[in-house]
């Protein structure tokens, strides 16, 4: 079952709307303010959902609350000012530890004194972090400032408790961290490569660099058919169970006669390099296809096995979403436009987002989805 989450006027008044993506039933009809930002998270297990509302009243400041998609309960996390003439700045990021107990996010604020990080609990205790620019560690409860290796222990509310020294060596490549991986911004062009997290997370002789350094590994290369492969950046970096990782990429590859922009592979921690084929690769370059018009990931089936795939289709009035549900092979299975399954709405708020942020884990705002296992 695939859940979506999604921000939608209906008979003009705005809500956030939860429900099942393929059969239109709504779930969850929650009233927000008609301008808003366009922040959705889901939890790793689908229980929860971050959402930022600016309020129902026009003086209220920008508010992130909880969802809990069971009890349809409201929880509201922390408010911090509107920081941008009425529309809000949103969040930076938006990070779950894996055993779905807490939430880590930041505000994007104009004025430096809110540019600070909260991670929240499920029973609504937040605690606050200046200066940091956070990820979780692995699978533990342990929060890492990837720009100079600072952490701070969430279960103890401690800040440094052991310090990441390691990551001031490959501070500038760093691009996420997953539970087995710190994976690395492409510099080689034609592989991905990775570093395994030390045995012992809290020892700090482990994290140094020379010693860290010596856990790389190559996570992605390429075929033989695949020629002047050239990896601009990675673009979405997506856990799936069984410790596998969905990987995108954006860049240039020539396969056959074609010239591709976008690849996808599944990697197997326990099996690297993994070896992007043709078959992974997708989106091959159109002339004058713009970037919001190229298909994107929106989801992935618990399996890796089935994509859903979104981009901006134009018609003769104006520009609306797409989604094209894919499988592994290409073979497109269904298409659907608008969303228009859910047919109490009158207009949505989704539209491609940052093109190439992989910290998002996404490439649309006002739209969320959760694929059940």
């Amino acid at each position: 079952m695939l859940k979506v989450a999604f921000y939608a006027s209906i008979q003009n008044a705005s809500y956030l709307i939860v429900g099942d993506y393929f059969s239109g039933k709504i779930d969850h009809k929650e009233p927000v303010r008609n301008i808003m930002t366009t922040d959705l998270s889901w939890s790793p297990d689908g229980t929860f959902l971050l959402f930022v509302d600016l309020g129902i009243k026009e003086n209220d400041d920008m508010k992130i609350n909880l969802l809990n998609t069971k009890t349809g309960q409201v929880s509201h996390l922390s408010t911090f000012p509107d920081g941008n003439d009425g529309q809000g700045n949103g969040l930076r990021y938006t990070q779950w530890s894996t055993d779905n107990k807490y939430v880590l996010y930041s505000p994007r604020a104009d004025n430096s004194q809110y540019a600070q990080d909260y991670v929240a609990s499920m029973d609504g205790i937040v605690q606050t972090m200046d200066g940091f620019y956070g990820d979780w560690l692995s699978d533990s409860e342990i929060i890492v400032d990837t720009r100079n290796g600072n952490t701070f222990d969430v279960e103890k509310n401690l800040k440094d408790p052991f310090l990441v020294d390691g990551f001031r060596g490959v501070k500038p490549e760093i691009v996420e961290l997953t539970q087995d991986f710190i994976i690395l911004e492409p510099h080689l062009r034609d592989r991905v490569e990775a570093i395994r997290y030390p045995e012992n997370l809290t020892d700090s002789v482990s994290w140094d660099y020379a010693v860290l350094i010596n856990n790389k590994v190559d996570l992605i290369t390429f075929s033989s058919e695949i020629k002047n492969a050239e990896i601009w950046k990675l673009m979405s970096v997506i856990e799936l169970p069984d410790h596998q990782l969905s990987i995108e990429g954006y860049g240039n590859f020539e396969a056959g006669n074609k010239i591709y922009t976008d690849f996808r592979v599944i990697v197997d921690r326990e099996n690297t390099p993994a070896v992007v084929k043709e078959e992974n690769l997708y989106g091959y370059q159109e002339e004058n296809l713009f970037a919001y018009q190229v298909k994107h990931p929106a989801a992935f089936s618990p399996d890796g096995q089935l994509t859903l795939l979104g981009s901006m289709v134009q018609d003769a009035t104006w520009y609306h979403i797409a989604f094209t549900l894919q499988d592994m092979q290409g073979h497109e299975l269904q298409v659907d436009e608008n969303l228009k399954q859910f047919n109490a709405i009158t207009k949505n708020y989704v539209r491609i987002a940052d093109l190439g942020s992989s910290r998002t884990h996404q490439f649309f705002s006002g739209i969320a989805f959760y694929w059940q296992p």
